[in-house]
């Protein structure tokens, strides 16, 4: 189990805090962003990085990370348009 599903269950275990949550992301976000910031222009394209995938690149690494945030940030605006779409309705029809 990844570090992330056992931290997820821990927090939905617990009572979950959206915005502690929230806080959090984007405080590893910015740890990134900073560690990304002190690369040298010549060392983006070098392979080094050992995943499942391979030998790969900081671009690699970095096209991941947004890719993956795009997908979840995907899921969880579909799941917030349906719900508010269906809140509505529910109001509608309760009137």
């Amino acid at each position: 189990m990844e570090i992330e599903e056992k931290y997820w269950k821990k927090q939905t275990k617990d009572g979950t805090n959206l915005l502690a949550l929230l806080m959090q992301f984007h405080s590893v976000r910015k740890s990134q962003v900073e560690i990304v910031n002190t690369l040298e222009n010549s060392l983006w394209n070098v392979e080094k990085v050992n995943t499942m995938f391979g030998k790969v690149s900081f671009v690699f690494v970095v096209t991941k990370t947004i890719e993956h945030t795009l997908v979840h940030g995907n899921r969880i605006l579909r799941n917030a348009l349906y719900w508010d779409r269906m809140l509505e309705w529910l109001d509608t029809e309760n009137t």
